[in-house]
Order: structure tokens, then sequence, then C-alpha cells
């Protein structure tokens, strides 16, 4: 399961989340850190503030 900011989900494509997941799904501090690195600011600028947190099972 994967928490997010809407500084991360307003700002990452759906396509770009999912091949993130797709390339670090065995590795959730490196998913999270992967998606935080993908945000890119708003066309003016601007950026929000980006949580991502990483659920796995045990």
């Amino acid at each position: 399961m994967i928490l997010t900011s809407d500084g991360v989900h307003d700002q990452l494509p759906h396509a770009e989340l999912q091949a993130l997941v797709r390339e670090d799904q065995d590795d959730p501090a490196a998913l999270a850190d992967a998606t935080i690195d993908a945000v890119r600011p708003k066309p003016s600028g601007y950026r929000d503030d980006a949580t991502v947190i990483v659920l796995t099972t045990a």
C-alpha cells in the first residue's frame, strides 16, 4: 500500500507511479525515495510538500 500526499498524487502521473512501483516493488524505502524524486514542480515553479509512505507485509 502506498499513501501519498496531494503534493505527490496531484503532480505525478498515474502511469509514472505504476512504473516506479514495478521497478522498486521489493524495496519500500527505494520506492518512497524514487517517488519523491519523480515529483515535478507545477509550471509556475511551485512544488508542494510531497510525502510518501509505503506499507508492506512481513
